[in-house]
């Protein structure tokens, strides 16, 4: 899976992975580890903008299957933000993190896959 962890203020690997996945043009995951708990961010802004209206035509598909990561993986005090492009799981654990970004990037990558065969 291309999925990206590092710390949460490790800019210059942040920025190394943004730059991966826009050359691979790849759905940019990423777990951010803090102290205790983690943070999955993710988003398209790696992906031709050609794609855009695709995705956003399939949001209600996608946002669902992230949400129910997100319910798989959430403890009491873990919140999120999804829409079909972006978003983010907050105070997760770093092993359920990990495995939550893995789950994310798959539905992604066949958002993006479904939306290459429509074209």
């Amino acid at each position: 899976m291309a999925i990206h962890i590092c710390k949460h203020d490790d800019t210059q690997s942040i920025n190394r992975w943004f730059n991966e996945c826009s050359r691979k043009q790849i759905p940019n995951v990423i777990v951010l580890n803090r102290s205790k708990y983690s943070r999955v961010e993710w988003d398209y802004i790696s992906i031709d903008p050609n794609l855009d209206k695709t995705l956003f035509a399939n949001e209600e598909v996608i946002m669902s299957k992230i949400e129910d990561i997100f319910h798989k993986y959430a403890n009491p005090t873990s919140k999120y933000q999804v829409n079909a492009a972006v978003g983010y799981f907050d105070n997760l654990l770093p092993d359920t993190a990990r495995r939550a970004a893995q789950e994310i990037y798959a539905v992604l990558v066949n958002a993006l896959n479904d939306s290459a065969e429509i074209r």
